[in-house]
């Protein structure tokens, strides 16, 4: 009898590795999720937004996958979502984009969304090509990677947005890799998150 082949070990470069790790943490930290990641274990007041996401998640899965992250130097760049590895690591600077077009509220003693609440101009406000370009410009050599997290009702968030964004010639330039994840919030509260990384090797890799 034949005998089934051993499987192949994960690249640690493999971005899959850090998508399925904000998944798992979604479902994890209950009842906020990665919707409200900045209210997990809440005491007195909400964390800065993206401190929670990179302690919690991005940061050790960027250990895992063999960088050398460095921390936050100032507030400035946790608010603009920036964040350096050293110039050993394959990868060099991370920038994280959050979106979320809805609004979820308490109704009782259920968290959901709330229908007469719209946020699509938020996609125009954070200005995913104006933050390629500036990758782009700073990090000729690459090394660099963008992480989007999306929160939105339709089954299929972001399409017309990332189709859009993807097709023009310059974001297909400037990405070698994309991978992206979409899945229903765990905590019920009927909307979807999706996540999405575009990276850049390095010109040396």
């Amino acid at each position: 009898m034949g005998t089934e082949p051993a499987p192949q070990p994960q690249d640690p470069r493999d971005w899959n590795i850090l998508l399925e790790a904000l998944q798992n943490w979604d479902r994890h930290a209950a009842p906020v999720g990665l919707y409200a990641a900045e209210e997990y274990r809440m005491t007195e007041k909400p964390q800065p937004r993206l401190v929670v996401e990179w302690n919690e998640v991005i940061a050790p899965t960027l250990r895992r996958m063999g960088c050398h992250v460095l921390r936050p130097a100032r507030q400035h760049f946790l608010r603009e979502g920036q964040f350096w590895v050293q110039q050993t690591s394959w990868l060099h600077v991370l920038s994280v984009v959050r979106v979320a077009k809805i609004k979820v509220r308490c109704y009782g003693n259920s968290y959901r969304v709330d229908p007469c609440v719209d946020f699509a101009a938020r996609w125009r406000e954070a200005e995913l090509g104006t933050r390629l370009r500036g990758l782009r410009k700073r990090y000729p050599q690459g090394g660099y990677a963008l992480l989007f997290l999306g929160f939105a009702k339709e089954q299929r968030p972001f399409r017309k947005e990332l189709q859009e964004l993807t097709g023009e010639c310059s974001f297909a330039r400037a990405f070698d890799t994309e991978v992206s994840r979409v899945w229903d919030d765990p905590h019920g509260r009927a909307f979807q998150t999706i996540a999405v990384i575009w990276h850049t090797r390095r010109q040396q890799d």
